[in-house]
């Protein structure tokens, strides 16, 4: 099948819009007539098949989101990244959310994600999320509310990304998500759970 890359500068940043929507928005808007779009972030590296893939994976969905390999070499890295992974799996059941699907299921991963035109079309582009921090879980909620099917899967073979590199890189990128979606207690509590029941086991077995 043919695939078709479009490039587009941003349209200069609107009232009301977050940048990553908003360059979302442009891109679209840009490029009309497509049955699939990628959304793709600047640090994600694909492989050979990972459109391809992608594309026959959907079948009947109008959304999925292959989960990339997520990189991590110094010790920060190593110690945070895979509570990103777990905090989802631990708490939604996977083949359930995909059988009956509903907004407080939603899970999704804005650095690959693919989305047919008819849920772009009915939505209208990206403006359900033009000033949403967490512009992938909100699409994806968007799109289960508005009747639409979609999921979130294990995309590690095709797709690979270093989403931080430091310390201070995992706290900015984490602090400005953690509380747009629990709030200022409800992150309170998910630091703590997470350290009691992630990080100072492992720490307590080194003591030892």
């Amino acid at each position: 099948f043919p695939v078709t890359i479009h490039r587009a500068s941003a349209r200069p940043l609107t009232a009301g819009w977050l940048g990553k929507p908003n360059a979302l928005e442009s891109g679209y808007l840009a490029a009309p007539g497509f049955d699939i779009y990628f959304t793709i972030d600047a640090d994600v590296n694909l492989n050979r098949e990972a459109i391809s893939r992608t594309v026959a994976t959907m079948s009947e969905l109008d959304f999925i989101s292959p989960y990339p390999r997520q990189l991590a070499s110094t010790a920060a890295e190593r110690l945070i990244q895979p509570l990103l992974q777990w905090s989802w799996m631990s708490s939604v059941i996977l083949p359930l959310a995909r059988r009956f699907p509903h907004p407080s299921t939603a899970i999704a991963n804005g650095q690959f994600f693919a989305v047919r035109a008819h849920v772009l079309r009915e939505l209208g582009g990206f403006t359900a999320i033009a000033h949403e921090v967490l512009d992938d879980i909100k699409f994806a909620k968007a799109a289960l509310r508005a009747g639409f099917t979609g999921s979130v899967i294990e995309g590690s073979s095709i797709v690979e990304t270093r989403m931080y590199h430091s310390l201070s890189e995992i706290r900015n990128g984490y602090g400005k998500s953690l509380y747009p979606t629990f709030g200022l207690i409800g992150s309170f509590f998910l630091a703590l759970f997470i350290s009691a029941t992630s990080i100072l086991p492992p720490s307590y077995r080194d003591w030892e």
